[in-house]
């Protein structure tokens, strides 16, 4: 679908790349004077003392805030926490801590710091200020970057905060204060319209001015309709694609809220409206708020693995259970996609994160849900929801690129974009409000022929619904050892037997014992399930059915005080994925 761009994605990213491996030589060669390694040293005491050592060594304080089901957290223990340049600078630089939010000091913390996304990095003078924050998974160089800023007193947040508020009207400033304050997940739309009031329409056409109604502006915006009337001036003055992007993108999201309220008129004056614009891309965007879907006769649809807990992979879209799109958009082709259930079993705010293991690798994706049959049989309830008979409405579609992400994706509360179209866009679609009994359908494929796409991983931040796992009670392990006992082998046979007879899929769980490093544990708690899955491998169950994760030592099942508990937790047990 975005064939056309890949050649300037590439492009860019290896001009990025080039700039980026140019930094890291630089870092690891001053990293080398310091020869640390082990990653990020946390302290492992009580907030009032690490208050007080920073205070004695006039340092600031990083406090990693996290959660035990945040997947991006584990993510950035597990990729870049334990880097030795980041360890580097970090251990060089500030006090660090890592503090779980939901349980003890943490509960305070958060209220106190109004933490409520997560992963937050918060940077924190001895009196217990907060100088500088930032928020979500990030890459290597962006992390020190981030710390960067934070010893910077002209680049912390709370110096742009004082600044901006001084000089409200200036258009720079509020470009950069609204950038730190989206990356540091905070509140700030209402400010955003507040500034436009303050600006005359002929400062609108300044180039940050430019940049926040490209991000910023939405449809019933005063910023936006300047933009409507005096589009020709813009694309002059910027890239006209970018202004036919914007256009596109404020119009799409409209058409598809009033196509999901049922406005017969409200959509065809809006279509009548868009169509005036005459942009390269409004028919294809009316035909997707119109929600003219093709549907393909082998349908992945039916094969959709339904999720079972906050992460989901690695997997890839072109191996395994992906195989063809069920439904696509007037006039693209179809490709290859990996379809997953979701069953709402809580109200929330249902986001995500879709995060490729290279970051030059381009996933789109779409969400749908279930409209229940008029049928009584088919009618949803809380606990049994017959989705595959009901019928599939779009709720989100994002068919973007975004560089800044390096290819991450997803849903954010924090967007308020619900169709994003092909090209270099934003990275996010809008959070979607569900309820507890509704269920939904995420597609996500990958549009290139010509490349084979790495894989990635999904990580839902408010989405955790729970299926009693399996416990193989006579797999175990001996203590730090991953290798299967032979004694495990009678347990596991059973296993193979029952998946032969069947075509259900699995997730391998692996569990460790409280004992020691908890870095160690999860890598630990990794291997075992991998040893689990290896051995039904061997035994002709194919690959593609297999999935497996470490759980650490996060989940016990009896006390670490005695050996009997220990050798309880170091369990391995499988949740079926898809029956």
């Amino acid at each position: 679908m975005k064939t056309k761009i890949c050649s300037q994605i590439v492009q860019k990213k290896l001009k990025n790349n080039l700039s980026l491996f140019a930094f890291s030589i630089f870092l690891v060669f001053s990293s080398s004077v310091l020869a640390q390694s082990g990653g990020i040293r946390f302290e492992k005491t009580k907030w009032k003392q690490v208050l007080e050592k920073a205070k004695k060594e006039k340092k600031l304080i990083f406090l990693d805030c996290y959660t035990s089901w945040c997947g991006p957290c584990k993510w950035m223990e597990q990729n870049i926490y334990n880097n030795d340049t980041v360890a580097n600078f970090y251990n060089s630089n500030f006090i660090c801590m890592k503090m779980e939010m939901e349980k003890g000091e943490g509960l305070d913390l958060a209220k106190k710091y109004n933490i409520s996304t997560y992963p937050t990095m918060l940077y924190i003078n001895s009196a217990a200020e907060v100088l500088h924050r930032t928020c979500g998974a990030g890459t290597l160089i962006n992390f020190i970057e981030d710390g960067q800023n934070a010893l910077n007193p002209q680049k912390q947040l709370v110096a742009l905060t004082k600044l901006y508020n001084e000089n409200s009207k200036d258009s720079r400033i509020a470009y950069l204060y609204f950038e730190l304050m989206e990356s540091a997940c905070l509140p700030f739309k209402t400010e955003v319209l507040n500034y436009f009031a303050t600006q005359k329409d002929i400062n609108l056409i300044s180039i940050y001015n430019w940049k926040l109604l490209y991000r910023y502006s939405e449809f019933t915006s005063k910023s936006f309709q300047y933009l409507e009337s005096n589009r020709a001036i813009f694309s002059k003055l910027y890239n006209q694609d970018s202004v036919e992007r914007k256009i596109n993108l404020v119009y799409a999201n409209m058409l598809q809220q009033v196509s999901q309220s049922r406005n017969i008129r409200k959509f065809d004056i809006l279509k009548v409206k868009f169509r005036k614009l005459k942009t390269k891309e409004a028919e294809k965007i009316i035909q997707q708020a119109e929600l003219k879907l093709v549907k393909f006769s082998n349908s992945d649809l039916k094969n959709a693995i339904e999720i079972q807990d906050s992460i989901f992979g690695p997997t890839n879209v072109s191996e395994g259970f992906g195989k063809v799109l069920d439904y696509r958009y007037e006039p693209v082709e179809p490709y290859n996609t990996a379809w997953f259930k979701l069953n709402i079993d809580h109200d929330t705010i249902l986001t995500f994160d879709i995060v490729p293991f290279d970051s030059l690798n381009d996933y789109d994706f779409a969400v749908f849900k279930v409209l229940a049959s008029n049928s009584s049989k088919e009618k949803s309830s809380k606990n049994n929801v017959k989705s595959t008979k009901g019928k599939l409405v779009p709720e989100r579609l994002c068919y973007s690129y975004c560089t800044s992400k390096s290819g991450v994706t997803g849903l954010s509360k924090y967007s308020s974009d619900t169709i994003i179209g092909a090209g270099l866009g934003p990275a996010y679609a809008s959070g979607i409000h569900v309820k507890a009994g509704e269920s939904y359908y995420l597609m996500v494929n990958f549009p290139y022929k010509t490349t084979k796409p790495l894989g990635f991983t999904i990580y839902f931040y408010n989405y955790w619904p729970k299926r009693r796992p399996i416990v193989l009670n006579n797999v175990f392990f001996e203590n730090n050892k991953s290798v299967l006992p032979k004694e495990s082998f009678s347990e596991l046979d059973k296993l193979a037997v029952r998946l032969q007879k069947n075509q259900m899929k699995i997730e391998i769980r692996g569990h460790a014992d409280g004992k020691g490093d908890e870095l160690k544990n999860q890598k630990l708690s990794e291997e075992r399930a991998k040893s689990v899955v290896d051995y039904l491998i061997s035994k002709n169950i194919k690959p593609d059915r297999l999935f497996y994760k470490g759980a650490g030592s996060s989940k016990p099942v009896a006390s670490d005080e005695t050996e009997e508990g220990r050798q309880k937790n170091r369990r391995v047990e499988f949740v079926v994925v898809m029956n």
